[in-house]
């Protein structure tokens, strides 16, 4: 049986039960190359095989090729398309609060 997930903002028939790390094998991807987000939510990577995916979830794959600091808001592009990360920000943040402190 299949279900129909949304990747990358298009819907996508996979087999039931398949996990997040067989959705990256069947697709090529190399896990080292991509975060993975699950309806909002960054999946670790050492949870990848064990993560399965259920019908109408919306899945992200997040290829960091660039970024930067705009106005204090720090970006990423993905597929040439730049967007602003707020989990990269809150990041950032805390990195230049830390090397401050040290």
């Amino acid at each position: 049986m299949s279900i129909v997930i949304k990747l990358n903002g298009k819907e996508a028939e996979i087999e039931e039960g398949t996990t997040v790390g067989q959705l990256l094998d069947n697709r090529r991807i190399r896990r080292e190359m991509v975060t993975v987000q699950v309806n909002g939510v960054i999946i670790d990577r050492s949870h990848f095989d064990t993560t399965p995916l259920k019908d109408g979830d919306e899945v992200e794959f997040l290829y960091y090729m660039g970024g930067g600091i705009d106005s204090g808001v720090l970006w990423a592009t993905q597929r040439s398309q730049r967007f602003q990360s707020t989990l990269l920000t809150q990041r950032a943040q805390g990195n230049a609060r830390s090397r401050r402190q040290h």
